[in-house]
């Protein structure tokens, strides 16, 4: 007898053991609760009613269907059945260097080994891929061509050593000349996996590696060694290999070389060492090129033992459980066994097992696949059962898939767009599966099947309805998008406005105040008056341009929005979406509401439809929740911006109020500090001049003194004023 898993057979002894001791302590347990009730009775039989032998005998069904349970977990089988096969999977060729350079032992415990236990790992963790094997040095032969028999590989992987070829040297020319000859024969995704340390290389190497990359062909370098310390290279006899000068010879890993050879094929370079092999990028990359048919061949399936363990275990522990340990009654025993054996000589053939899958499956049952699965099973030499079995089981399928699909045509009824999408993606699941039972049944058969045309009837209109949902879902974000930036546009002209109100205000009251200055200073501050106004004057110019530039800018934002909101309702009545087709038309009407606002200068009403546009757009059916937080996203950044601009326009208006509040200052105080002599000043300076050259009347001066003392009077209130007016306060209303 053969077991698939031999190595489980093993948990035999701790099973046993186990058993052993839990048998011993629940003994130890029960002799000493006896003795806490029964005292020096417990070791009288005739208080004690049980049957030792029964108890024995209970511990031995339960070892047994333990043993039994370990054995079938074994799977033991006599015999095998051959049945054809149809691989899928990847055609791989293994260059493995066998040169003495690869007996170091920088890698435990040696490059060579490590090597070995590399690739076995790798055949092992693979599926249906082929492997072959080209052993190199200076020569290079197949050592085993493609195969997907592990056991055939693993003898030739044992049998890997210098002795393979016993010419020298790291040539890597020939091993991938003969991997190049080996894959002509062969179909599929193909690779190219290299196990060397690089030391030496000799040959046309660049050249080689450039032939796989012409053929599309990657190169995957597992390296082996250490790169930065030179290992020394070992003797078969012991003693370390040593140079014709008699030094001793040493190798170390060519990284940077194997590393350029894979990346100049697309390949993977790995350093594999004993704590990282690096096994797992390199299964990732082979798992990357994806399956392909292979050739038909038969394949090899044990017939399994382990029912019939199982069965005995089965009985083994209901007679535990139904056994007793008070004396043995065996009429109890016999009508036990009278019951349980008939139930392990009942069976059925494929094909009543087909039969009963099929009246189920006619009948909506749904364990009808599991007995079809097991009709295939147990019928392997049967094709025709086999090829029923597998068209039932696509039939089955393909039901499921046309079901996926009128859900999804409900859902985009019942205006839900993503539970849509959602089950368009498990019906393009089911339709791979489909055609996988469907291609199984037609090789079995080889009668042509109809369902095979509308199988791809189906997939076309799953994937057309999937494009245009995707389509949609994209017009909505996009003219939700548009109709933001429009209303962000229309704001920031709103704001400008404000500001240009404000600032119009202000240069109202400084033109105030300059007049005011103008009345008593004109002389002196004239001129640079006029240079103020000058600036004003190129200010306000500038600002219209800006505004104008704006006003542009959110004219055409606002046009291309009622375009995509257009472009979004045609797409919702193409689908049927009265939902989103109304909400489209409603954010369109809005759109043109603030068109027509904007014309009219009215940028707060304008603001208004903007926003309910906005919100017409954001209410689709079709919005998912992370394109709404995207939207609160760009919304939040976009009102964050425009708190930005506006702080930043402030601050310039602050600043330009507070430089022309300083000039009008330098200018105040240029004027106090030379002031023109006023008239009674300048009458009296004159009266002096004049006083002596010629003598005036007594009334004549003191009428001019009280002329004087007026205009001075009039002249300091007029100065009063004029500072009240400079000091007032002005009030802000944005």
């Amino acid at each position: 007898m053969n077991f698939i898993h031999p190595q489980l057979l093993w948990l035999a002894v701790p099973v046993l053991l186990f058993l052993a001791g839990a048998a011993w302590y629940a003994g130890t347990r029960r002799k000493k609760m006896l003795v806490q009730l029964l005292g020096q009775s417990a070791n009288d039989p005739r208080a004690v009613h049980y049957s030792p032998a029964k108890r024995n005998l209970r511990f031995v069904f339960l070892a047994i269907a333990s043993l039994l349970l370990v054995v079938a977990a074994a799977r033991p089988y006599r015999s095998s059945r051959i049945i054809p096969h149809q691989a899928f999977g990847r055609d791989i060729l293994v260059l493995f260097d066998v040169s003495k350079s690869m007996m170091a032992t920088d890698v435990a415990p040696s490059r060579l080994e490590h090597a070995k236990y590399l690739l076995r790992e790798l055949v092992d963790r693979t599926g249906n891929d082929r492997f072959g094997i080209v052993a190199f040095a200076g020569r290079a032969f197949l050592a085993c061509p493609l195969t997907s028999d592990k056991t055939t590989l693993n003898q030739y992987i044992d049998e890997l050593s210098p002795a393979s070829v016993p010419v020298g040297g790291t040539n890597l020319e020939m091993p991938i000349e003969i991997a190049l000859q080996a894959f002509d024969a062969a179909a599929g995704n193909r690779a190219v996996l290299l196990m060397t340390d690089g030391d030496e290389l000799s040959g046309n190497s660049a050249g080689a590696v450039g032939k796989l990359r012409e053929r599309k062909i990657p190169l995957f370098v597992v390296g082996l060694g250490d790169p930065n310390i030179a290992a020394p290279v070992p003797e078969e006899g012991g003693g370390f290999k040593r140079t014709a000068n008699g030094e001793l010879a040493t190798s170390r890993l060519n990284e940077s070389k194997l590393r350029e050879f894979a990346a100049e094929t697309g390949g993977i370079y790995v350093r594999s060492t004993v704590t990282d092999p690096g096994l797992t990028p390199i299964i990732n990359r082979i798992d990357a090129l994806g399956k392909a048919e292979q050739e038909s061949r038969d394949k090899s399936i044990p017939y399994d033992d382990f029912p019939f363990l199982l069965g005995a275990a089965a009985l083994l522990f209901v007679l535990y459980l139904m056994t007793g340990e008070r004396p043995f009654e065996w009429r109890k025993a016999a009508g036990l066994l009278c019951l349980v054996l008939p139930l392990l000589c009942i069976g059925a053939t494929p094909a009543e097992l087909y039969n009963a899958a099929r009246e189920g499956q006619l009948a909506g049952d749904k364990k009808s696949p599991e007995l079809y699965e097991q009709a295939i099973r147990e019928g392997v030499g049967n094709r025709e059962v086999r090829a029923r079995a597998l068209y039932n089981l696509g039939i089955a399928a393909h039901q499921g898939v046309e079901a996926d699909i009128k859900k999804a045509l409900e859902s985009v009824k019942a205006q839900q767009l993503d539970p849509a999408l959602k089950t368009l993606g498990e019906a393009l699941g089911r339709i791979g599966e489909t055609e996988e039972l469907y291609s199984q049944s037609l090789a079995s058969s080889g009668t042509p099947l109809n369902n095979l045309g509308r199988l791809a009837a189906d997939r076309n209109q799953i994937e057309i309805l999937k494009k245009k949902i995707e389509e949609l879902k994209k017009q909505q974000q996009k003219a939700q998008q548009q109709a933001q930036q429009a209303r962000n546009q229309n704001k920031k002209d709103q704001q400008q406005k404000q500001n240009q109100q404000q600032n119009q205000q202000q240069q109202q009251n400084q033109q105030q105040n300059q007049q005011q200055q103008q009345n008593q200073q004109q002389q002196q501050n004239q001129q640079q008056q006029n240079q103020q106004q000058q600036n004003q004057q190129q200010q306000q110019n500038q600002q219209d341009q800006q505004k104008q530039q704006q006003g542009k800018s959110a004219d055409e934002a606002l046009e291309k929005a009622k375009q995509e909101a257009e472009k979004l309702q045609q797409q919702a009545n193409a689908l049927d979406q009265k939902n989103l087709s109304e909400q489209a038309q409603k954010a369109r009407q809005e759109l043109e509401k603030a068109a027509e606002e904007r014309k009219n200068n009215r940028q707060d009403q304008a603001q208004k439809h903007l926003d309910e546009a906005v919100k017409a757009l954001s209410s689709g059916s079709g919005q998912n929740g992370e394109q709404q937080k995207d939207q609160k996203d760009q919304q939040g950044k976009d009102q964050k911006n425009q708190k930005d601009q506006q702080g930043k326009d402030q601050k310039n208006q602050k600043d330009q109020q507070g430089k022309d509040q300083k000039d009008q200052k330098d200018q105040q105080d240029k004027g106090q500090k030379k002031p023109e002599k006023s008239a009674a000043e300048q009458s009296e300076s004159a009266g002096k001049k004049e006083e002596k050259k010629q003598e005036i009347s007594p009334e004549t001066a003191e009428q001019m003194l009280r002329m004087m003392e007026e205009e001075e009077k009039s002249l300091r209130d007029r100065i009063n004023q004029g500072r009240g007016v400079r000091e007032r306060k002005v009030e802000k209303d944005w």
